[in-house]
């Protein structure tokens, strides 16, 4: 310690005074100190070879000490050698040794502060101290405080002109330190260090003692030594905290450094700009300076193709020479193949006479086959004439040869209609097959002009069919056909009938689609009032367009055919079976020339007399395969026409699939009249087995509806009367007294029904089809009890039906083999009613539960799905409370092929993808509407239809 309070501090000195490390002035590199090295500066520089020199201080007694010792690689050390900025200013390094604590002010600038316990470890070399080196030059030397790392230089200060700046200490703080050394602390308070007795003076005093020492506990040591250390925590406390400050203080002392560092380097760029110019002058010169090597080069290949030339003419000779000593060969190949051609010819001559002598031999038959099928053009020449003409005619000549054919002859004129155009919209809706909606989406809204068009999309004020798309046909609800269909039949799905307020003359009719158009593909027109009736006429058939038209509103308005007399009815049929959803109409206008006031079209039956026709018979010639054919394009109406004629074509009619046990007009309804049905009906006595008035007109009355039927009497098994206008309750009650045998009763919007009591009087029946009729809940209650048998349901918006809950029950009590149910719209009906039917029904297959408003909440989906695993269609249309629940327990326990939650206001995306996901894997699920699902968008929809391609996924929109 004496030693030490004797040092003076030290004071600064140039790098240049280490004498083979001094750094060089003014960036030349040399050093400022020429003379001889002192053994520290050969100190100095062994240390700096070997990579550990930092700095060196030069103390007021003359010595030059070494400051800092640490591992560092050798190239540190040399770099000490390479100090010195561009302006000739030299790098300055301070040293500590045995400063004044208690005098801060004295300290030189740049000092690095060290405890003075630290000169008993490097031999009284303590103090830190910083060297830095900057390729290039920087002014102002690194800094190292106490060994932490904390070098000004490179934290900044120096100026920035080079990419590297090096900085030395230290690695780690050696182990006997007590404490690791802090940064400068300008205000820090003296530290009072107790001087320590010698080991010398120790070992006097315990020789002093005679006796053994006794044995002592170290307790009391071990907790004095705690106390001093928590004493010395709580001193240094303040130290650190003041230290922060200081930190926090150099940081806003570097921002303008720190703006000077960027302006300097923005000063290097400017600075480089030049050469980069320099750089692409060289580049350019370089260039012209290749130019004549590159023709040099190519005059030097211009040449080696000179010089090839010759050898090419040579190869040339030579091959020629080679095709020349071919030359031999070749003839000699072509005249062996002459003489082989010569020895053949003799063969070939007597194949081509004995091919002439047999064409010769066969030049009778083939004259004679041509004569005779020149006989046969010319016996088939009438009947090929009589089969280019309509089929109509040759049914016209079928009703002649029994005397019995009957045709409308128009009275009315162009005379009766006024000379100028007008325009109409519909007045009423007279009759169609299927509707959405009561107020909403019903067929009563195209009645008055333009509301929606030309807006596009899924608008309530739209009248919309009750289905759409394949799927419907797919399941075991959907009637079988009657029969099968014939050849070049057109399907038709629905139909809706209009009146207008005048009769016109029509020159155009304009149908108003207004979602998903496309399904028109027949529209009909006639004349109707009080007393007089026209035949129907076809305006216009052809195919759907679904594929062929944008998916906008569109005013649909074909080409009509020729009609020659006024209408006030049309009738539009649809086959929606390709549609991707709902189509919707928005009205529908009839253009023409209105019938002039107070007068009425008249149309008359008059019979076609058998002198109208030709004397000769050419259908009698006509061989029975072009019958066949003929028929194939003929009206279903027209081959029955032609059966009741003779034996020949009776029995030609079976070979075409007409069967007068099983016969369907639901589409040739338009060909539907009494005296055509009164040719048929001795044909259908004893045979007829099922039967279809489906759709027919007014121009078949009750009566003759009735002998029909009769014709059938207990052999009936099938009735299908949907849409019938006449039929009514007291009709009802005779035709099916007729026929106690029935299974299949379909009488769907029969709205003229108002008593269905004699549903009690059936007892076999298997199908029944009620929609959109207006039973009791007692007139239900009866015809259920009474039918065990029933498997297939349809009460679909019976809109008299109460007391819901007890009709359910009284399903559940008697039909247990029931696979299919629809309840559309059934308001009443409750979550008890329902799920009493599902225990009761396990074979329940479809079920329709849409607009069941009473359903508020879908505990009954469990209940379905797990008493029901044959369940393959369940329709929960605007159910809001349908959930994730629902469509879990679906997922998991039913084989589902067609779901739809339009409307649902709970069920949520995790549920869906639940639901494909599951559904998918079984195989089955085919059809998914979720439409108007609050919480499913249509970026969702877009994104599982790629996922899962084999479901048909609908989201539907409004605007």
């Amino acid at each position: 310690q004496q030693q030490h309070q004797q040092q003076p501090a030290a004071i600064p000195v140039v790098a240049g005074d280490v004498a083979s490390a001094g750094a060089g002035g003014g960036g030349g590199g040399s050093s400022s100190d020429e003379s001889a090295p002192t053994p520290q500066a050969a100190a100095v520089a062994e240390a700096a070879d070997a990579g550990a020199v930092v700095g060196v201080v030069n103390g007021a007694g003359g010595g030059r000490l070494l400051a800092h010792v640490g591992r560092r690689s050798s190239r540190r050390g040399s770099s000490l050698a390479s100090g010195g900025d561009a302006e000739g200013e030299d790098s300055v390094t301070y040293g500590y040794d045995g400063l004044d604590l208690a005098a801060p002010s004295a300290w030189p600038r740049g000092v690095a502060l060290s405890h003075p316990a630290l000169n008993s470890v490097f031999g009284g070399a303590a103090g830190a101290a910083g060297a830095s080196s900057s390729g290039g030059g920087a002014n102002g030397g690194g800094l190292d405080v106490l060994g932490l790392g904390l070098d000004l230089g490179s934290l900044g200060l120096d100026d920035v002109g080079e990419t590297e700046t090096e900085t030395y200490g230290y690695d780690a703080v050696p182990p006997s330190l007590p404490f690791p050394s802090m940064p400068r602390l300008p205000n820090m308070p003296r530290l009072a260090i107790p001087s320590l007795p010698s080991l010398d003076g120790i070992r006097s005093r315990a020789r002093a003692f005679s006796t053994p020492l006794p044995s002592l506990s170290l307790q009391p040591a071990v907790t004095r030594a705690q106390a001093l250390a928590q004493g010395a925590a709580d001193t240094l406390q303040p130290a650190v905290q003041r230290a922060q400050q200081l930190a926090q203080g150099a940081a806003g002392s570097l921002q303008p450094a720190m703006q000077r560092a960027q302006q300097l380097a923005q000063g290097a760029a400017d600075t480089l700009q030049p050469a980069v110019a320099r750089a692409q002058s060289l580049a350019q010169g370089a260039s012209d300076t290749l130019s004549p090597a590159v023709l040099k080069a190519q005059q030097l290949a211009q040449g080696a193709a000179d010089t090839l030339a010759p050898a090419v003419l040579l190869a040339q000779q030579i091959a020629q020479g080679a095709a020349d000593s071919f030359s031999p060969a070749v003839l000699r190949a072509q005249q062996l193949a002459q003489d082989a051609a010569d020895s053949l010819s003799p063969a070939v001559v007597r194949a081509q006479q004995l091919a002439q002598d047999a064409a010769g031999s066969l030049t009778p038959a083939v004259q004679a086959a041509q004569l005779f099928a020149q006989g046969a053009a010319d016996t088939l020449s009438p009947a090929l004439q009589i089969a280019t003409d309509s089929a109509v005619a040759v049914a016209s000549m079928a009703k002649t040869a029994v005397g019995m054919g009957y045709e409308y002859i128009t009275q009315s004129g162009l005379s009766d209609c006024e000379d100028t155009v007008s325009s109409l919209f519909v007045t009423e809706v007279t009759s169609f097959s299927s509707q959405y909606g009561l107020n909403t989406y019903s067929a009563s809204n195209l009645v008055g002009g333009l509301r929606i068009y030309p807006r596009y999309g899924d608008i309530t004020n739209a009248m919309v069919l009750r289905t759409y798309g394949p799927w419907w046909m797919r399941m075991p609800s959907y009637p079988p056909d009657i029969r099968r269909p014939m050849k070049h039949e057109m399907f038709i799905n629905d139909f809706v009938e209009v009146q207008f307020i005048r009769a016109m003359k029509p020159t155009s009719i304009s149908i108003f689609e207004t979602y998903n158009p496309g399904s028109i593909v027949r529209i009909w027109g006639c004349y109707r009032a009080s007393h007089q009736k026209s035949p129907w006429c076809l305006l216009w058939q052809g195919k759907p367009q679904h594929d062929s038209v944008r998916q906008e509103s569109r005013e649909f308005s074909p080409r009509l055919f020729p009609c020659s007399f006024p209408i006030n009815v049309v009738r539009v049929e649809f086959d929606h079976r390709a549609l991707d959803y709902y189509a919707e109409l928005d009205a529908i206008k009839l253009t023409g020339y209105p019938l002039k006031p107070g007068r009425q079209a008249c149309f008359a039956l008059s019979e076609v007399r058998r002198d109208q026709t030709s004397d000769r018979d050419y259908f009698a010639m006509l061989p029975n395969e072009l019958v066949l054919h003929i028929f194939e394009f003929a009206n279903y109406t027209d081959i029955l026409n032609c059966a009741c004629t003779c034996q020949r074509l009776f029995h030609l009619a079976a070979a075409a699939r007409v069967d007068f046990a099983a016969m369907d007009f639901r589409t040739h309804w338009a060909f539907l009249s009494d005296p055509f049905l009164a040719v048929i009906q001795p044909f259908c006595k004893n045979r007829l087995r099922h039967l279809s008035l489906s759709w027919c007109s007014t121009h078949v009355t009750p009566e003759m509806a009735r002998h029909l039927v009769l014709a059938g009497g207990e052999n009936l098994e099938t009735l299908r009367l949907a849409s019938v206008p006449f039929l009514d309750g007291e009709l009802l009650d005779k035709l099916l007294s007729l026929c106690p045998n029935l299974k299949d009763l379909d009488l769907q919007c029969c709205e003229g029904v108002q008593n269905f009591a004699s549903l009690a009087t059936l007892n076999k029946l298997e199908r029944l089809n009620l929609y959109n009729t207006q039973p009791t809940a007692a007139d239900l209650i009866a015809a259920i009890s009474c039918n065990p048998n029933l498997q297939h349901l349809n009460l679909g918006h019976c809109y008299n039906v109460n007391q819901w809950d007890d009709v359910v029950k009284t399903i559940a009590k008697f039909c247990p083999r029931l696979v299919s149910l629809d309840v559309w719209r059934a308001r009443s009906v409750t979550q008890d009613g329902i799920e009493v039917l599902f225990r009761a029904c396990p074979l329940l297959e479809e079920i329709d539960l849409g607009w069941c408003r009473e359903l508020s909440n879908s505990a009954w989906g469990y209940t379905l799905a797990t008493h029901c695993p044959r369940l393959r269609k369940a329709f929960l249309t605007a159910l809001r409370r349908v959930d994730d629940d629902c469509l879990r327990a679906l997922a998991d326990h039913t084989l589902l092929e067609q779901l739809d939650v339009l409307g649902s206001t709970t069920v949520s995306a995790d549920g869906v993808r639940y639901l494909l996901e599951n559904l998918t894997k079984k195989g089955c699920l085919r059809f998914l509407d979720l439409s108007f699902c609050h919480h499913i968008s249509q970026p969702l929809v877009q994104q599982w239809r790629v996922e899962f391609p084999g479901v048909e996924i609908k989201r539907s929109f409004a605007t």
